[in-house]
């Protein structure tokens, strides 16, 4: 079946590679018809040196979508020809986290393309049936792949309590960022929401999904004092100068959630913690989003197709992971299988 490896960094190929798609009892084959390239997968992508747990040839690829090809004997709720998402979790089940309903920290937690699990960008996928989804009938492949980023979006939406007087900042509008502003839209409507980003591209895309212009604090140097003090901050930059900087504009008990993943430290004291009373909260992905994702899609007519700048064949996929890489004029990257 034809993959797309990564060889070396910043090199990929399409290449021709035997694998058994021989079915255990509760799994599904799919034939993968779209994916979109998440910022992990960039930066594998570029990477000088992979993290210990992987190694070259790699497939990349996990928010994905496609069509259900075969199911295993044991697989009921799904059929051949149905149209899925699949999210790209598979647990054990039975160990203290997944008994907890925390899933997303199994202990033998396998996710696509990490830790010696295969990614997506290839014809046919195959995986567990408990984490694979029928797409409602209004939605297109684009939107069931995009039902995993939106997954750590939403995941950390819910973590927080938000009332009317409630002020959030996002700070970064990369896909993640601009999928938390629609979210919050549809979720909390009277909740005041502004993004922070250093282009004004980001600006432009919020637009195109229906957020205000003034939403936006695009720049390094914001106007902070006309402003009133923020109730939480999500960060999905990992940058903690810009987290340190919008914490000195935020109210007493103020929420941080972080989202961004970076080996920098950020440097808040204890005194600060306690006499300000600031909760600091930590999202990883996400557990069972997925049919909450697809409520929303079906009663709420959620609208996210307009993140995605780019759309790519399967044979251009070096093309696409060049484009994608240039963060200022994209937001999401669409390879079509």
């Amino acid at each position: 079946m034809k993959q797309a490896v990564l060889k070396q960094q910043g090199v990929l190929a399409i290449a021709d590679v035997q694998e058994d798609l021989t079915l255990q009892a509760d799994e599904v084959l799919v034939e993968v018809k779209v994916v979109t390239i998440c910022g992990s997968d960039l930066s594998y992508f570029q990477a000088e040196t992979l993290p210990h747990d992987l190694q070259y040839p790699l497939v990349l690829g996990h928010e994905m979508a496609g069509i259900v090809k075969e199911t295993g004997t044991a697989v009921s709720g799904v059929q051949k020809g149905d149209r899925v998402a699949v999210e790209p979790q598979s647990y054990c089940g039975h160990c203290e986290a997944c008994q907890r309903g925390d899933y997303n920290f199994c202990e033998s937690l396998q996710f696509m393309a990490s830790k010696g699990i295969s990614g997506a960008l290839k014809q046919y996928v195959k995986w567990p049936q408990s984490s694979i989804y029928k797409l409602e009938d209004s939605m297109s492949f684009e939107e069931g792949a995009l039902l995993e980023p939106l997954s750590v979006a939403y995941s950390a939406i819910e973590k927080l309590d938000f009332h009317k007087e409630s002020r959030l900042v996002i700070l970064g509008a990369g896909s993640i960022g601009l999928l938390m502003g629609v979210l919050m839209q549809e979720l909390y409507p009277e909740v005041s929401i502004h993004l922070v980003d250093v282009y004004e591209s980001k600006r432009d895309i919020g637009e195109r999904l229906h957020m205000k212009k003034d939403q936006f604090l695009i720049g390094t140097a914001y106007e902070l004092e006309s402003m009133k003090p923020f109730t939480h901050i999500i960060d999905t930059t990992g940058n903690s100068e810009v987290v340190k900087q919008f914490l000195q504009h935020s109210i007493p008990q103020a929420v941080l959630l972080e989202l961004g993943v970076s080996d920098r430290p950020l440097e808040i004291s204890f005194k600060d913690i306690v006499y300000q009373g600031l909760r600091i909260i930590g999202s990883y992905r996400y557990t069972n989003t997925y049919p909450r994702l697809l409520k929303l899609f079906r009663e709420q007519h959620l609208q996210v197709r307009d993140i995605i700048t780019g759309r790519y064949p399967f044979e251009a996929v070096q093309t696409a992971f060049e484009q994608a890489m240039d963060g200022r004029h994209h937001s999401k990257i669409a390879i079509y299988l």
